[in-house]
């Protein structure tokens, strides 16, 4: 497993990202094989085998997934853009904070989630959204 060097893509510059005064976390995590995202995605953990992608690791979160795998499950945010195409790599994403979710990147979600998805999609987890005041 590599280790990415973690640069902040200009999706993370001054806006109005964060909506709350909770404290805004990061934990490092490794990312399956595949997963290719821009920072401020909803990701999920398998919580079993995915072909290549094994327990623990951490994939792009799909709403609409039937697999009971965990991926229809949001536990973090990509907290800078991710690309493990060739190998599973350590990566930081964002574990906890209150966030604007007209900037989550939802770029699995088809349809777009609705007002009730968005408000418990982080449902257990220390990540909040909200729209700014």
């Amino acid at each position: 497993m590599s280790h990415i060097q973690l640069n902040r893509s200009d999706t993370n510059t001054t806006d109005d990202w964060n909506t709350g005064e909770r404290q805004v976390n990061t934990t490092v995590v490794t990312v399956a094989v595949g997963v290719t995202c821009d920072a401020r995605t909803p990701l999920a953990m398998l919580t079993a085998v995915s072909g290549s992608q094994l327990i623990g690791e951490i994939v792009e979160f799909d709403s609409n997934d039937t697999n009971d795998n965990g991926t229809n499950v949001a536990v973090f945010l990509s907290a800078y853009d991710i690309d493990t195409t060739a190998e599973k790599a350590a990566y930081h994403v964002t574990d906890s904070g209150t966030f604007n979710p007209d900037l989550v990147n939802f770029t699995q979600a088809d349809p777009q989630p609705t007002e009730a998805q968005l408000l418990s999609m982080f449902l257990n987890t220390g990540i909040f959204l909200q729209e700014p005041a």
